[in-house]
């Protein structure tokens, strides 16, 4: 390849580096600035607390028991999964 050449695939080069360089930091720019304006997020606490009332009350109870039971039902599963069984196996122990 000549001198001439070279130096005309490295001013590409660097011409397409420099316009995805200056994409990826536009997209970035943006995605910060909708952050900065979604400042409405909430965590998942106050979520909660707003749908179902303060730790206490009859609706967030109900809510925490149902999570309790959920939870369960996943260990449980997860147990007679790495025991390598089904759920009929483990109904007739």
């Amino acid at each position: 390849m000549t001198k001439e050449k070279s130096w005309y695939w490295l001013t590409v080069f660097k011409s397409r580096l420099k316009k995805h360089l200056n994409r990826k930091l536009t997209g970035h720019l943006k995605l910060k600035e909708n952050m900065k304006q979604k400042s409405n997020l909430k965590s998942l606490d106050q979520f909660v607390e707003e749908q179902y009332g303060k730790e206490g009350t009859l609706k967030r109870d109900k809510l925490e028991d149902g999570y309790k039971s959920f939870k369960l039902g996943v260990l449980l599963q997860q147990a007679r999964l790495e025991k390598g069984m089904t759920q009929e196996q483990l109904a007739e122990k």
